[in-house]
Order: structure tokens, then sequence, then C-alpha cells
């Protein structure tokens, strides 16, 4: 009756990787195939198993002539572990795709001009390649505060240097302000005798 509380208090010290080893080892056949198929040295998988083996007190591997082969106990321990490594396996696998994977709502403010005429066109091949991004845009001059209204970016016409802030800011490009007037309109009010370096359409 008191075997079992040992064991389990055994076992806590006993690794992850080095239960998933001991699964290489059932399931491969022996120590030398489970370090090819783990792409380590056998001396190293020998290491994983004798630490097990040293925490539970018990032979896993009984060492033959003709190679290696589980014990009860460590056959025991291969199968009840084998579903748990390959569980937390698929995890990892799930969160490293999760992580390199764009996903989520992206906010946006800029002017309407440059909302319509330079990032609309760009957004169909933007989402071909994010799926499972959803954007949302905020066509507006008023400077947004990004912290407090929960935008992520901001793209913003602006002279001369941005105010000191914490946040991140890229120059993107330049532009070339200036007014223009019809050629009628301009005749209309006398534009061109008045007004040196404006040009008509």
């Amino acid at each position: 009756m008191q075997r079992t509380p040992i064991l389990v208090d055994q076992l806590q010290r006993t690794r992850f990787d080095e239960l998933a080893v001991l699964v290489a080892v059932a399931e491969s056949g022996s120590l030398s195939a489970a370090a090819r198929r783990l792409g380590l040295p056998k001396s190293t998988v020998g290491r994983a198993i004798a630490r097990i083996e040293g925490d539970l007190g018990v032979a896993l591997v009984r060492r033959q002539t003709r190679g290696q082969a589980l014990t009860e106990p460590g056959r025991v321990l291969a199968n009840l572990a084998a579903p748990h490594v390959a569980a937390l396996r698929d995890v990892t696998t799930a969160l490293g795709r999760e992580a390199s994977e764009v996903y989520g709502l992206l906010r946006v403010t800029a002017p309407a001009d440059v909302g319509t005429h330079l990032i609309a066109p760009l957004l169909s091949s933007f989402l071909a390649r994010h799926p499972r991004v959803r954007i949302e845009i905020e066509h507006t001059l008023r400077v947004v505060d990004l912290s407090s209204e929960g935008v992520d970016l901001a793209i913003r016409l602006t002279l001369g240097r941005l105010p000191a802030s914490t946040l991140v800011a890229k120059k993107l490009t330049r532009m070339n302000l200036a007014l223009y007037a019809g050629s009628a309109y301009a005749a209309d009010r006398d534009l061109a005798s008045r007004s040196r370096g404006c040009r008509s359409a």
C-alpha cells in the first residue's frame, strides 16, 4: 500500500524528455534504433534510461548479448507514458504553429485619402497571405491615442518630427503637398499673375 505514493513521488523527478526516450526505445526495439530515431548519441539515450531507473529503483532495460529488451516494468511505464508524450508533443507543435502564424484583429487609423488610395488596394493581397487576420480601419485626421483607444497601427501625415513618445514610429515615404487649380478657375481669378509657384492643371 505504501509503494504507489513513493513511485509517484519518484516519477515527479523524472523529466519528460527522459520518458520520451524510454517510449522511443519501446517503439524502436533497442537503444541504438531509438538513438537513430531521435538523432542522439546512443550514450545519451543510455544515460536517460539510467536516470529513470535510478529514480524508480527498478531495471527498465535488460542488457543482452544480442541487444536490449525492455523489462516488464519498462514495458508498463512505456505504455503508460506513450499517450502523454504524444499529447505533449502535439501541444508543443500546435503552439509553435500558432506562434508563427499571424491572426486576430488589426485596428488601423489613417487619413481618409491615405486609407482609400494607398491602404485599400493592398488589403486583398495582405488578407490572402494572412487569412486569419481581420482589419478594422478608422478614417480620421484626429490624432488617435493608440494605447487608450486600443489601436494597433496609425498612419499619419506630419510636418517635421513626431513628438517624443514610447511608441515605435517608422517613416514610410515622403510626400509633396501642393495646391492645384483648374485652368478655367485660374483664368477667372487671374491666379497666374497673383500667385507665383501655382501650376494650372
